[in-house]
């Protein structure tokens, strides 16, 4: 978060022009109007459950996901490891799309780096561009949520 609360409210209380309790009890009242509403529906990063054959590509890069208010967030990267399926996760319920998706993504495979897309059904399954890329960046993925 680029803010608090605490920090909103000093911002809030400059603005106003009345006295110091009014000011303070408004101030109080729109900053926390404002935090809450910016932090509606905000999940925590969570990791993402890997099919058999696909892992991290380090811990730095953890596959994870959140909901963001209506929308699914995903960021890290997949590294296949043994497998030749292109499925190489599946959302849970409440952070699906409702049809499906697709998203660039940059495949690299020993020395060859590749531009082709990421696939989301709407039963959560993700598949990879091919059976050959073995690194799988997720951070271009955002979609809205199915209701």
């Amino acid at each position: 978060m680029g803010f608090n609360l605490a920090t909103l409210k000093e911002k809030l209380l400059a603005v106003f022009n009345i006295d110091q309790e009014t000011r303070e009890t408004a101030a109080n009242n729109i900053a926390q109007a404002i935090y809450d509403s910016y932090n509606d529906g905000e999940t925590e990063w969570t990791n993402l459950p890997l099919t058999t054959g696909f892992s991290a590509a380090s811990t730095a890069r953890m596959p994870m996901y959140r909901l963001n208010g209506q929308n699914v967030e995903l960021k890290g990267v997949v590294y296949r490891s043994t497998s030749t399926s292109t499925v190489f996760a599946t959302l849970p319920v409440g952070f699906r799309p409702g049809y499906t998706v697709y998203f660039p993504m940059c495949e690299i495979t020993n020395s060859q780096t590749i531009v082709s897309a990421i696939q989301i059904n709407s039963n959560g399954s993700m598949y990879a561009g091919s059976s050959s890329s073995q690194y799988i960046h997720l951070a271009s993925v955002r979609f809205t949520v199915a209701i």
